[in-house]
């Protein structure tokens, strides 16, 4: 089977290919935005090199572990939540939970920021790489998010990935390029996966049974994956309401009232989503695109631009802004402002 079901990325596959022969390669590093295929990719490789019949044939035994992450010589390494303070042991039950979530053909979860990947991960990983692959010649780790690494963390693995072991496989994950160390970067080689084209997701959304209506609407938030297409069919309406009445209908009583009753869920996804919003109806503004939108339009070439800038902005404070009312304010209030009309 191989890479014959993974959509798009036909490059990407040929250099991995490549591999598949060689005792040894430098580590990997995967990247580009989320929701592309990076994960499944990883996976699929892995049965490659797992697969007695060094073609990931995905119905053996061993392929079937890897699909499922139980695979002895797959190491996979994902952020977790916090510890709290008084308890030694982490949680074992939630780890396993969240571990399954990144099984092949898995929705991958929604990470919240204070989930990382902590020292006594690479630590744990390092103790195992000094014994043999335990059913075959190769290991496989898989390093998803690698990015949210604590520096500490970083610095460990940094003195693995300097030694690799012919018998090991990296393979780093990350959506946030320029968020890895460039001592990381630097080690690893990177292959990019560009967005999914709008034809490779519409294939996909009308062979799974979507009507083009719907497929349309899809695409206006999709932006080059696929996940985001499938989460869109899911939930139609990914802003949510008082957030979008905001920005079409701006007024003051409405801005308090959001400041003192949302929660903090996933601000970075509500943002994402209402730039998309926006760039979606410029293109169409403008003919680029024939997206169709359930979403109020109306505004002037200049408050779409507008917009979309601010929140750009926005999106980038939203990295380092942890204060949930200050944030709120900020996000709110410029919503506000550029929602005037002259």
């Amino acid at each position: 089977m191989g890479f014959e079901n993974i959509l798009g990325n036909e490059k990407v596959f040929e250099q991995l290919n490549r591999f598949r022969t060689k005792s040894a390669f430098p580590p990997l590093l995967f990247w580009g935005r989320p929701g592309i295929g990076k994960r499944t990719t990883a996976l699929t490789f892995a049965q490659i090199l797992l697969c007695p019949k060094g073609d990931g044939c995905g119905l053996c035994r061993f392929c079937q572990e890897v699909s499922q992450l139980t695979h002895p010589d797959l190491r996979i390494i994902f952020p977790l939540p916090p510890r709290p303070n008084n308890e030694k042991e982490r949680d074992l039950e939630t780890i396993w939970r969240l571990r399954q979530k990144y099984a092949l053909g898995a929705t991958r979860p929604l990470i919240p920021k204070n989930y990382l990947i902590h020292l006594e991960d690479i630590h744990d990983l390092t103790s195992e790489m000094r014994f043999k692959p335990l059913s075959g010649k190769k290991r496989v780790v898989l390093i998803i998010d690698a990015e949210r690494m604590r520096q500490e963390a970083s610095n460990a693995l940094l003195k693995t990935l300097e030694e690799p072991q012919p018998d090991t496989v990296f393979i780093l994950l990350t959506s946030r390029f320029s968020f890895l160390p460039a001592t990381i970067r630097s080690r690893c080689l990177p292959i990019y996966f560009p967005p999914l084209t709008d034809e490779m997701i519409a294939e996909y959304l009308y062979k799974i049974g979507y009507d083009e209506m719907a497929v349309k609407r899809a695409l206006s938030f999709a932006y080059g994956s696929l996940r985001r297409a499938l989460d869109f069919m899911n939930n139609p309406f990914p802003i949510p309401e008082e957030v979008l009445s905001l920005a079409f209908s701006p007024s003051i009583p409405s801005l308090l009232t959001l400041i003192d009753e949302l929660r903090l869920t996933d601000w970075t996804e509500t943002v994402e989503n209402l730039i998309l919003l926006f760039h979606s109806q410029l293109l169409k503004r403008f003919g680029l695109k024939d997206y169709e939108t359930s979403y109020p339009e109306g505004f002037t070439t200049e408050e779409l631009i507008a917009r979309i800038d601010f929140l750009l902005h926005l999106q980038s404070d939203l990295e380092y802004n942890l204060n949930r009312r200050l944030f709120l304010f900020s996000f709110l209030t410029a919503l506000l402002r550029k929602g005037k009309r002259k």
